[in-house]
């Protein structure tokens, strides 16, 4: 049986400023691959989102892809991540869900083709 994926709940503003850090704590998430083999990201409560963020999150799918692994991005309609996300089409290469259940099937899925 698959083991379940890391959860990584985000908050508050994710601008350029915050981009670092996130992108060090998803460094951590994608070495971390004993841990979990995916990793889920809960952009649901984040107020702001800018494109520095998005491309930090896009290089940790990609990263992940390479390591046999996948991620799974929760933003609901109507939030900043979401709109984000629809204005740059990256949910043609991201996995973009509604909620937790939705982001675990997605990962479920084969991970050549996110949905």
């Amino acid at each position: 049986m698959k083991q379940r994926p890391a959860v990584t709940i985000l908050t508050g503003e994710l601008d350029l400023q915050a981009s670092r850090s996130l992108g060090q704590r998803l460094n951590e998430e994608v070495g971390a691959g004993t841990a979990a083999p995916d990793v889920i990201l809960d952009l649901s409560s984040v107020s702001f989102m800018d494109s520095s963020a998005l491309g930090v999150i896009v290089q940790a799918d990609q990263r992940l892809g390479r390591q046999g692994r996948g991620l799974a991005v929760i933003a609901p309609e109507g939030c900043p991540a979401a709109t984000l996300v629809e204005l740059t089409h990256v949910e043609r290469s991201l996995r973009v869900a509604e909620n937790r259940d939705e982001a675990e099937a997605k990962l479920a899925q084969d991970p050549a083709t996110p949905s």
